[in-house]
Order: C-alpha cells, then sequence, then structure tokens
C-alpha cells in the first residue's frame, strides 16, 4: 500500500488506513513524527525504506514528507518456487530469494539433522537488498552412499554480522534420498510389478509416472501414472503402487522404462527416477529342449527325418525326430511346442547341421530340405522337415541338427534347439 499523495495524513487511523503513516511503516503506540525519521535499520519495528528520500532522516519533519511513500516488503526468505524438498542423489543447488528493505543482510544455514559435510560451499555469508530484494544460493553435497534417510535444516537472515538479530526464516527444508524399490527388473508381458517409495519426506504426498523408452509406449502399461501417494512418518511405503506390464501380439524385442517420481501432480517437478526395467520378450516360439534319439535296431535304418508341424495360424503344436527301418517302418519321437505371441508369419526359420560323425562321409546325403539361411515360416497346417539317406555307411555315430526361429522385424532369436540322433554300431 502507499500513502495518498494529497489530503489528510494521520498518525493513527483516523483519516483510513491509506492514509495512517503507523498503518504503513509500523511503530509502537503513543506516536510521534519523531519515530518515523528515515534510518533504513528497521530494528526499531518502523520500516522506512532509504530510498523514500522525502523522509528526512533528521531535523524538520512534517506530514507532508510522507504523501506517496510507502514501506518496504514484508521481510521473508523462501526457495525458488516455494519447493522445500531436494533429493541428495541430484546435488541441488537451492536459490534462495530474499525480500524486504534495502541495505545489508546476513544469512546462514540453521542445522536440523544435517551438518556441514551435507553441504559444498559457503553456508554463511551476507547480502544487499536491492529494489527490496536479493538472492543467494547453497549446494547440498552429494553424499557417498546417500543418506538413508530424510534431513532437514532452514535458512535464515539477520540485520547484524553476528547474527543475533533474525529478520526471517524459511520453512523446513528436507534433504530426501527418494528411492523407488521393484519386485522385478525383469518383467514379462502379463507381469504385474509393485513399487515401494523409500528415503522422502514424512507424511508427503508424492506422484509416480512411467517414463518408456522409445520404442516402448505407455499404452504398454496399465496403469501408466497415478497419485498421490501418502508416505508414512518415516517418509517410506514399501507397497506403493503396482504397474501391469499389458501382453500384446506385436512383433517385438525387449523394451526398457522407468519410473520418475515427482513431487507434483503436474509431473513437473522429478524427485528421482529409477533403475531401468527391462520388458522381457515374449514373442514367438518355445520350443522344447534339446532332444536326443539313440538307435539301436538290427533292422538298420535307411533315413532319418526332422521336423515340425504348424496348426492353423497361430500355434507351434509339435517338432519331431525319427528315423525309418530297412522295413519300411516308421519310429518318431513327437515334443510339444507353442507360440507364445505373435503368428508364425511374423518369424523365419533355418536348419543348420551342428556335427557330424559317421565312417564313409563321402557316401552321407540329405534330401537338400536343410536350410543355412532364414526361410520364412508359412501359415496354414504345413508341415516343415527335412531328411538324410544314409546309403554305403558302415557306421554312424551321431548326428546333430539345429531348429532355429527368430522374429522378421526384429531379427531376435526367440528359441532354438538341437535335435541330435545318436547311433550304436549299424551296418548299412
Amino acid at each position: 500500500m502507499t500513502i495518498e499523495a494529497s489530503g489528510a495524513i494521520s498518525l493513527g487511523t483516523t483519516a483510513g488506513t491509506n492514509r495512517s503513516i503507523s498503518a504503513e511503516f509500523g511503530g509502537t503506540a503513543p506516536h510521534s513524527l519523531s519515530e518515523y525519521y528515515r534510518d533504513g535499520t528497521y530494528s526499531d519495528g518502523i520500516n522506512i525504506p532509504a530510498g523514500e528520500t522525502g523522509i528526512p532522516a533528521s531535523g524538520a519533519i512534517s506530514f507532508s514528507n510522507f504523501y506517496g511513500t510507502a514501506a518496504a516488503p514484508s521481510e521473508s526468505i523462501a526457495p525458488s518456487g516455494n519447493i522445500y524438498d531436494y533429493d541428495q542423489n541430484s546435488t541441488p543447488t537451492i536459490t534462495f530469494n530474499v525480500a524486504g528493505a534495502n541495505g545489508q543482510y546476513w544469512w546462514k544455514v540453521i542445522h536440523g539433522t544435517t551438518d556441514s559435510s551435507d553441504f559444498t560451499g559457503t553456508i554463511a555469508s551476507s547480502g544487499t537488498k536491492s529494489s527490496f530484494a536479493d538472492t543467494f544460493s547453497i549446494t547440498i553435497a552429494n553424499n557417498t552412499p546417500p543418506d538413508e534417510q530424510y534431513q532437514t535444516f532452514t535458512v535464515a537472515t539477520y540485520s547484524d554480522s553476528l547474527y543475533t538479530n533474525q529478520i526471517a526464516v524459511t520453512n523446513t527444508i528436507y534433504i530426501t534420498d527418494y528411492r523407488v524399490t521393484t519386485s522385478t527388473l525383469t518383467p514379462s508381458e502379463g507381469d504385474t510389478i509393485t513399487f515401494g517409495i523409500l528415503g522422502g519426506k514424512p507424511s508427503a504426498t508424492v506422484y509416480w509416472k512411467v517414463i518408456p523408452d522409445s520404442p516402448m509406449t505407455l499404452a504398454d502399461t496399465s496403469p501408466d501414472q497415478g497419485g498421490p501417494v501418502t508416505l508414512d512418518s518415516s517418509g517410506n511405503k514399501t507397497s506403493a503402487f503396482t504397474v501391469t506390464i499389458l501382453d500384446d501380439t506385436d512383433p517385438e524385442g525387449d523394451e526398457t522404462f522407468t519410473i520418475g517420481l515427482y513431487s507434483d501432480s503436474g509431473y513437473s517437478n522429478l524427485l528421482i527416477e529409477s533403475a531401468l526395467h527391462t520388458i522381457q520378450s515374449s514373442d514367438g516360439v518355445t520350443l522344447p529342449a534339446n532332444q536326443t534319439m539313440n538307435i539301436n535296431d538290427p533292422t538298420s535304418p535307411h533315413y532319418l527325418y526332422a521336423g515340425f508341424q504348424l496348426q492353423g495360424t497361430s500355434t507351434l503344436d509339435t517338432l519331431w525326430i525319427g528315423y525309418i527301418e530297412g522295413n519300411g517302418a516308421s519310429v518318431t519321437e513327437q515334443y510339444s511346442a507353442a507360440w507364445t505371441t505373435g503368428t508364425p508369419s511374423d518369424h523365419e526359420y533355418k536348419v543348420e547341421l551342428v556335427t557330424d560323425s559317421y565312417s564313409n562321409e563321402s557316401t552321407y546325403r540329405n534330401n537338400g530340405s536343410l536350410s543355412t539361411s532364414w526361410v520364412s515360416v508359412p501359415s496354414g497346417n504345413s508341415p516343415i522337415s527335412w531328411t538324410w539317406l544314409l546309403e554305403d555307411a558302415d557306421i554312424v555315430m551321431d548326428v546333430t541338427v539345429r531348429l532355429t526361429i527368430r522374429n522378421k522385424t526384429t531379427t531376435s532369436i526367440t528359441d532354438t534347439t538341437d535335435i541330435r540322433v545318436q547311433f550304436d554300431t549299424i551296418s548299412i
């Protein structure tokens, strides 16, 4: 407020508060004009700014000297943005805004549960307010290891270098060590993850949201943000919220995300970000474990064969290995397998000879169905098989082929299995 520029002015409020010297500048009743000399110290509780040069510092003084004058703003100190919660891990520099009468002032950190090791640089100094304001900064030390619980301090301003006459003091400022705990860092699609919050401000309300790394999107989780979460009196909440990883049929590799913890519902003040979570891709097929068939048959096999069978367009139903005896009879062993997501048409396969050992390799021949390059998995009810014709081999000891299936888009391997046929000594 500013005193009116003309008309009646009083020491009290008889002419109205906008015409009252005491209402504007303070002081103790009974009032007299001699109380209101301009000295700019305010230690007497009277706020006459040094810049109000129309008010004399001594000598003759009259009501007209106070026309159009105003007191300095109320003395105050607060961190920029009125934020009182800072995480130790981010090593923040906090700027403080000081308001009040122009002139020199002194400031210092007042320890609550902090000590000097929690700060870097100056924690007590002086400044000069001009235009009724000034700023200064302090820096929080990034202690290693970080403190397990929150710590507190305030900052005050003083009118003297001995710090005896306190002018203003901040609200309690918290140095926190927010941490986001998780039930798993490697979830699969369909899993629900439980998150906890530790090291926060007591009874604080915080907000969280999923921060996805491309190509993951927020549509892959439910929910993708939430709050407020109210912490307990120790600044913790062990089971604060859950996030479900949604299952889909998209061909994709592993995806990653973090959880951001915020002090506001607008998600503008990030307190801490969690460790990286990796969603394990469930895309493709789960093959059976490596399989071995032992052959010791006097009828002497003439063919070895193996393959897999597609059922419809969405399942891989069986994988088999076997042999055909000399009398034409087939001996087959089948193993179940299944697509976990996606469709066979999203994938490709190859079949490679891994090992072979037999006495007369020049006469060993396969029917050309092994494929060492990638081949698209066909849709429909289409068996894929490969066969070896054994001719004039005295002894065949060991044959292993490997079936590998991968995603066409990401080229990530979805699964692999070895099919091994071991022979005892057999004449063919």
